[in-house]
């Protein structure tokens, strides 16, 4: 995991980054060790079933492909909507963290990106498909959600024309590969990208779909999984949100909004939230 570390309100100052990974060796093998264990249950299963983890994604060549992807390319609004709020909201922002917790901006002090993207973003949102976290009563969280848009847009935003998100996904392959000890395990020739739209669930599902049956064998684990012509494999989940999604969703993780903030297109939102004190139900648009 990367920090990225910039002062606040000053968006053109040198970028430093912390790398704050585990560096003892057993630590590391560990961790491999345990992405292993889940590409190797995510294949165990029938066809059509059949999951790796998004993890695989966000390798270090997987973090320059994505930051190709979502710099360079304009129909990936996610990125352009983020940076538009930051640039225009960051010092509000701050602010606002400040006054919930009582104290001052101290000079030099940084915002903190955690995860993907860490090359060009101030502020990084944590996202995921429901919120769960080991937050304190009183600890606050900087979240970002996408709103649930037309269709046609989600779906060119996640398959552009310059096909970025393709080469970005398709690196995932290698990543699994080596994680399992045997790099070209994957072979991209076997391989290509696909992505669906959910109206039921508004979620983007990635998956890697085999164009020739093939097996393989999963070294260190005594089997082989078989892949057939068609089959789809599922890597990523992108999750849009209605105003009820949000409501919904902040109520079951039990945080409270203190304030958010939307792009000018209405497409993307960023919202400060709390773990009170005291959980009550409240709808983040009341």
């Amino acid at each position: 995991m990367q920090f990225l570390m910039q002062e606040p309100g000053k968006c053109n100052l040198k970028i430093h980054i912390l790398d704050v990974r585990h560096r003892h060796r057993s630590s590391n093998v560990d961790t491999v060790r345990e992405l292993a264990d889940r590409i190797a249950k995510g294949l165990d299963a029938p066809f059509n079933k059949k999951t790796l983890p998004s993890m695989i994604l966000y390798d270090e060549v997987g973090l320059l492909l994505y930051d190709k992807f979502s710099a360079e390319t304009p129909e990936y609004y996610p990125f352009g909507a983020e940076m538009e709020i930051l640039k225009m909201r960051a010092d509000e922002i701050v602010q606002v963290m400040h006054v919930r917790s009582n104290s001052a901006i101290v000079p030099g002090e940084v915002v903190v990106e955690l995860g993907a993207g860490w090359n060009y973003r101030i502020i990084s949102p944590w996202r995921r498909r429901t919120v769960s976290s080991p937050l304190r009563p009183g600890d606050t969280l900087l979240l970002g959600l996408s709103h649930d848009n037309k269709r046609e847009e989600l779906e060119l935003t996640y398959d552009n024309p310059k096909g970025h998100n393709k080469v970005f996904v398709l690196n995932g392959l290698d990543v699994a590969g080596k994680t399992l000890g045997s790099p070209g395990l994957f072979d991209r020739d076997n391989w290509d990208f696909f992505r669906h739209y959910d109206e039921d669930k508004r979620c983007i599902e990635g998956f890697y779909k085999c164009l020739r049956s093939y097996e393989i064998s999963l070294p260190g684990y005594n089997r082989s999984v078989q892949f057939l012509q068609g089959e789809f494999v599922q890597v990523t989940v992108s999750t849009k949100y209605s105003e009820s999604d949000i409501s919904a969703l902040l109520a079951d993780a039990q945080l409270k909004p203190i304030q958010h903030w939307v792009d000018s297109t209405n497409r993307h939102s960023l919202w400060l939230l709390e773990r009170p004190l005291i959980t009550t139900a409240q709808s983040p648009f009341a």
